[in-house]
């Protein structure tokens, strides 16, 4: 069957084929929609979360804020491109114990990655700062901010991987 025309002349006196068919086009047409709107939920969950103070009793002491971040249970749908970039824009070490970076800064932190995420909703590729990406998939390249070399490595229980610039992202100790 190749088109409309075909499917009615072989669906018979009832249209069931063509009954099928329609709902399937009207689904796919619903689907963009129900991505915008499981996205749009994430984001008021994730701006509630922030309102509320953050990362306070979730995450053990020494867990570092990148896997914070990251961790699913907290804020669901960061994942390792916002978190680098979030953390780059807020000047926060990836690697910084969560217990030390202070509960406005972690609010911060998480509602610079809901508008990121916002903002990139409908577009077909990520762009935190103009031109594109500040650290993310670039590494030895210069920093946006310093013109230092941006590190990356893999850190956590999954080895997942972190963009930062070791000149505005200080580790705090």
């Amino acid at each position: 069957v190749t088109n409309m025309a075909d499917t009615r002349q072989n669906a018979g006196a009832d249209g069931a084929v063509v009954e099928r068919r329609s709902r399937l086009r009207r689904a796919s047409r619903r689907q963009p929609l129900f991505f915008v709107f499981g996205l749009l939920f994430f984001v008021v969950r994730l701006l509630f979360f922030v309102a509320n103070g953050g990362t306070k009793n979730i995450a053990q002491a020494g867990t570092s804020i990148a896997e914070v971040l990251l961790d699913q249970r907290v804020a669901a749908g960061i994942g390792n491109v916002y978190k680098s970039e979030a953390l780059w824009a807020c000047q926060v070490s990836p690697f910084t114990p969560v217990e030390l970076v202070e509960p406005e800064t972690r609010k911060r932190l998480f509602a610079t990655a809901s508008r990121q995420l916002q903002a990139n909703l409908m577009t077909p590729t990520r762009t935190t700062v103009p031109g594109g990406l500040a650290v993310y998939g670039r590494r030895r390249q210069p920093c946006r901010r310093c013109r230092t070399a941006i590190q990356v490595r893999n850190h956590g229980d999954q080895a997942r991987s972190t963009y930062w610039c070791p000149s505005c992202q200080p580790l705090l100790s």
